[in-house]
């Protein structure tokens, strides 16, 4: 059923524990993990016109490094666990990324972990499971706690 996952991480608790769904499908015919990280574009912008050029690049260049060591990590555990992995790191909207990448390497599914957002915080920040689920072209599974 499920041969190829999208897996959408922001290395936080609950990505972990969705990356701990992704191992448990191997024993189902699970053959491939699209492992995807989106830097928030977002942010930065908002970011950007407060702090000087060069600070704002050294910044930039960080955000960059730690999130290639986190997706190595998560590739290494990946492939520990039996499938093959693919690394993608994105900058944009994470949502619109999402569902863009689902399309671009058309997976049987996406396996992703959600935020409890309540209030005014889901009010203005939105749910990035929840705009995937409700445009998603594929089955999405979502992991809470």
């Amino acid at each position: 059923m499920f041969k190829k996952i999208l897996f959408p991480t922001d290395f936080t608790e609950m990505s972990r524990q969705a990356m701990d769904y992704i191992l448990q499908l191997k024993q189902n015919g699970l053959k491939e993990v699209v492992v995807l990280h989106v830097i928030d574009q977002r942010t930065l912008d908002k970011i950007e016109p407060f702090i000087l050029s060069d600070r704002f690049q050294q910044i930039k260049s960080k955000i960059y490094q730690e999130t290639r060591d986190l997706l190595q990590a998560t590739e290494k555990e990946l492939r520990s666990g039996g499938v093959n992995v693919k690394v993608v790191t994105r900058s944009g909207h994470p949502a619109q990324e999402i569902l863009k990448l689902e399309e671009e390497e058309d997976v049987s599914g996406v396996v992703m972990g959600s935020h409890d957002s309540i209030g005014l915080q889901k009010l203005f920040v939105g749910s990035v499971a929840e705009a995937v689920v409700h445009q998603s072209k594929r089955p999405v599974l979502v992991v809470k706690h």
